[in-house]
């Protein structure tokens, strides 16, 4: 991320002469660069920042190693970041020796639309669906394990086990150790009346396994990560969302 303060520009110099020390090679892009290409062919990548860089970046790749660092702990909550500017090198020592992975599922969403299939990023904490005003309501129909059912909600957050720390957390689901091969779904704030009364609010599905929704409105969206980037559903389209095969690199 851009360095905002003494602390931030400490923690990139920190990591930077880590590095140097060891002789490696490396490049430094700020955030609003990064690219797929980028990511492509590396054997380490190191995330300086927060937890919202961190599921920026994780968009643009696939099966690289990948390190996060807090770069600033007093203002960042830094879930997702497995150092710091202390124990950075402490941390790339022990990489180097022998580098412990483990995978973390994502989720991997399509919007069928006219007979093609669009594929959005990869999410890694959680997907959302609703109306794109908050305090608006969010009609659609949701299909899980066989069972289908018309919903009138604030929207539907569907989350991965390593973001059942995060925004699903907080709408009432469950923590999850963040490599259980487990998702969950969560429904917001279900509108319950004289003529509908709703069954699939709240549980958890396996890997393999789909969620399918259907908007019965043309004003959804969709929000990968709670990143700023919207995509516009309508009533002509169809959403699945499954777990996918391309699992994030993550240290240890």
């Amino acid at each position: 991320m851009k360095p905002n303060s003494e602390i931030e520009h400490n923690t990139i110099k920190k990591v930077v002469d880590t590095i140097k020390k060891y002789k490696l090679r490396y490049k430094i892009i700020e955030r609003s660069f990064i690219k797929k290409k980028i990511c492509c062919n590396q054997d380490l990548i190191i995330i300086i920042g927060g937890d919202g860089t961190f599921l920026r970046v994780s968009h643009f790749i696939d099966d690289t190693p990948i390190l996060g660092v807090n770069a600033n702990v007093q203002k960042k909550e830094g879930f997702l970041m497995q150092t710091n500017i202390s124990t950075f090198e402490k941390k790339f020592k022990e990489i180097i020796k022998n580098i412990n992975i483990i995978d973390i599922d994502r989720l991997e969403t399509k919007i069928i639309r006219k007979n093609r299939q669009i594929k959005l990023p990869l999410a890694l904490n959680e997907v959302f669906i609703g109306h794109k005003l908050p305090y608006k309501m969010s009609r659609y129909r949701i299909m899980l394990k066989q069972k289908e059912e018309f919903q009138k909600s604030s929207g539907i957050i569907i989350g991965t086990a390593i973001g059942s720390h995060a925004w699903i957390s907080s709408a009432g689901g469950k923590r999850l150790p963040i490599n259980k091969k487990l998702f969950q779904y969560v429904v917001r704030e279900p509108y319950e009346g004289r003529l509908h009364q709703h069954k699939i609010t709240k549980g958890f599905f396996k890997d393999k396994e789909e969620i399918t929704i259907i908007p019965e409105s043309n004003n959804l969206i969709i929000n990968i990560d709670s990143l700023s980037e919207e995509f516009q559903i309508t009533k002509e389209d169809i959403v699945i969302i499954k777990s996918s095969d391309r699992s994030l690199k993550y240290i240890q």
